[in-house]
């Protein structure tokens, strides 16, 4: 399921959907988690204004990772 979030800034969104997708592939997911994770990823940037970490991304993402 897609995460809704309000679009501040979209600098960023492209990396982090592949980032997101490369690491589920990386952690043995199916394509269809890691195009999740990926996506999640994406939202979750596009919510933050300026350049960030996401030293809480797993928190984020309400355990996606699991």
């Amino acid at each position: 399921m897609p995460l809704k979030v309000n679009t501040v800034d979209t600098t960023g969104a492209g990396d982090s959907f592949a980032a997101g997708v490369l690491f589920g592939i990386a952690q043995g997911k199916s394509i269809q988690e890691a195009v999740r994770l990926g996506s999640q990823t994406s939202a979750i940037t596009v919510g933050i204004n300026g350049p960030h970490g996401f030293w809480d991304l797993e928190d984020k993402l309400n355990g996606a990772l699991k």
